[in-house]
């Protein structure tokens, strides 16, 4: 593999994917490695590596899309899948002017990534774990990396490169009191390199599932019933998504199978409830300078107290209604 990628036939590659009257096209190209490594009781048991590498090219007519992808970025494997992508098209000329994007490079990164290293933190995690509390038994932790880069180009006169770096971590205590057990886990991910996460951000991890374990011993059955719920942030953004998050998304309200269809500006809740979206928060995992279709990240209010202010758009949908 080499060590700097640089795609200088990104105008012929684009030039033959709208070979077919296509009306947008654009190449995308990832080099990813990703790691794991899982402790059980201070065992390993189970480690994964992996490496995700390639182009893909895709070509937009009206509201379809094709799409191929190869292994191979030398210029006759791009032009042929640019050639499968371009059937999408039902023409048989290109446009007639398009802007060409800056040609960029991007170094290709090493796989530096110690997984003795890891095993390390993993091992001082569950000492720490342990440390903490006399009635933990079991212990389960495992961190996983994702390096991510890409280059992207498109017809638009759009090119940048971009590097997308992920730690996550999960950690499982179970604990013993006068024979009963109780489990809890915590997890955490940021959009960070593993060997800059912080010592102290594991060890509030640690201290977050070792009390929410402990808790679980003095928990007593509630009563049934209707009564006010508070839902605290993290798991309850998670819920919102599954709730109603898809429901959102541009492509299901443009065929009309979301509960928002045709709602737009109608009053959809209460008026204290707004709902954001937001690409920017930095180190969040989602946090984006630029997405996989080449926009950059941003913060988008979905509901506006309690009335429906946006969808969630690609390229395809934001064209059919007319917004960005």
């Amino acid at each position: 593999m080499q060590s700097v990628l640089c795609l200088p036939y990104a105008d012929k590659v684009l030039d033959e994917a709208l070979g077919r009257g296509g009306d947008y096209a654009e190449i995308f190209v990832e080099n990813t490695t990703v790691h794991s490594l899982e402790l059980q009781d201070q065992l390993v048991s189970q480690t994964q590596q992996s490496l995700i590498y390639g182009a893909g090219i895709r070509v937009l007519k009206d509201a379809c899309t094709g799409y191929a992808y190869t292994m191979d970025l030398g210029l006759p494997a791009m032009l042929n899948a640019a050639r499968f992508a371009a059937t999408v098209g039902n023409g048989a000329c290109r446009p007639a002017a398009y802007p060409m994007p800056q040609v960029v490079e991007m170094p290709l990164l090493e796989d530096n990534v110690s997984i003795e290293l890891v095993k390390k933190r993993l091992l001082q995690l569950d000492e720490e774990v342990r440390n903490m509390d006399v009635r933990i038994i079991r212990v389960k932790a495992a961190i996983s990396t994702r390096n991510q880069q890409v280059m992207f180009v498109n017809s638009q006169g759009i090119s940048f490169t971009d590097y997308r770096p992920r730690t996550s971590v999960f950690l499982r205590v179970v604990m013993e009191q006068n024979g009963q057990t109780q489990m809890g886990f915590a997890t955490l991910s940021l959009q960070k390199e593993f060997h800059l996460l912080p010592k102290e951000t594991l060890t509030d991890l640690a201290r977050t599932a070792v009390s929410r374990t402990a808790f679980l011993f003095d928990a007593v059955q509630p009563e049934g019933g209707e009564m006010p719920v508070v839902m605290a942030p993290g798991a309850s953004g998670i819920l919102m998504h599954e709730a109603i998050g898809h429901a959102f998304e541009a492509d299901f309200n443009r065929v009309g199978t979301s509960i928002f269809a045709g709602r737009m500006g109608q009053q959809i809740c209460k008026p204290e409830v707004t709902i954001v979206d937001d690409g920017t928060l930095a180190e969040d995992v989602g946090c984006l300078r630029w997405d996989d279709e080449g926009i950059a990240g941003q913060r988008t209010v979905l509901v506006d107290k309690g009335v429906l202010n946006s969808y969630m758009h690609d390229r395809i949908s934001a064209r059919h209604y007319g917004v960005e």
